[in-house]
């Protein structure tokens, strides 16, 4: 089995922590640990991945035009993949789907996700096929899928950063059914952390911000901000609020899917 990803001590930490403030500190720094692991062109990357992301939704809220994925999409989206992660062999691959063929199978992918909500019995079979439809271009699979998707669905999927299969599964397999298992686990603590004031937290940020605390805990002239914070599960916030007395309490989630945000500038 592979050795865990340097600083993935610290993204399990974390991923205990409810308090939004302490999610809300690592993420100022998002910005500058790309900096760290990918200079400039890493950072770009990243910008330009965002504006892809509000292109397909500001695509699927004019409903005058379908969403999908060019070449030119993909490969920005990959290479900033490889710039996160590791670099791969599968450019050869990649670059032999069609452009017809990336559109075509990437709007399939996109269909089967559009209007999901949180709720959705079914919505882990959904993501699933969607992560099967997208597979099937040569050279993706379905951690390369996921940054696809998580593009075009922040508010339901994560990106399956090596960190954090480390951090939830204790493993890393790229399978589809691995990636649900990590995605269920991420959009739970979502729920268990909630959004804040002004919907900051999804479930595509959470994972940014898990990886991000991973690699602050592996910087000597950084604050891991994870040691020493408050711990908070989601079953002592239930005991919480049965020791409230004479108070009855019902949660209920939010039907309608999480508000995509632009990143906060830091």
């Amino acid at each position: 089995m592979p050795k865990p990803r340097p600083g993935v001590e610290a993204s399990s930490r974390l991923s205990k922590i409810t308090d939004i403030s302490t999610w809300i500190s690592i993420e100022k720094q998002y910005g500058e640990m790309l900096l760290h692991k990918g200079g400039k062109k890493l950072v770009d990357l990243d910008i330009a991945c965002e504006e892809i992301s509000i292109k397909w939704q500001e695509a699927v809220t004019r409903k005058k035009e379908d969403a999908f994925c060019t070449c030119q999409d993909l490969y920005t989206i990959i290479e900033w993949k490889f710039a996160t992660g590791k670099p791969r062999p599968l450019w050869k691959h990649i670059k032999s789907n069609s452009e017809e063929t990336v559109r075509k199978v990437s709007k399939d992918a996109f269909d089967l996700i559009h209007k999901a909500k949180c709720h959705d019995k079914n919505l882990n079979t959904v993501i699933g096929n969607a992560v099967d439809v997208l597979s099937q271009l040569k050279g993706i699979g379905p951690a390369s899928a996921s940054a696809v998707l998580s593009l075009f669905r922040p508010d339901l999927m994560v990106f399956m950063y090596d960190e954090i299969l480390d951090c939830f599964l204790g493993e890393r397999k790229y399978t589809t059914a691995a990636y649900i298992k990590l995605n269920t686990s991420c959009r739970d603590l979502v729920k268990d952390i909630g959004g804040g004031d002004d919907d900051f937290m999804n479930v595509r940020k959470l994972g940014q911000i898990l990886w991000c605390a991973a690699r602050l805990s592996l910087c000597k002239d950084k604050v891991d901000l994870t040691e020493g914070a408050v711990i908070s599960s989601c079953q002592e916030k239930k005991e919480m609020v049965l020791g409230d007395v004479g108070k009855d309490v019902t949660r209920t989630d939010d039907e309608n899917p999480m508000k995509t945000v632009k990143r906060r500038k830091t």
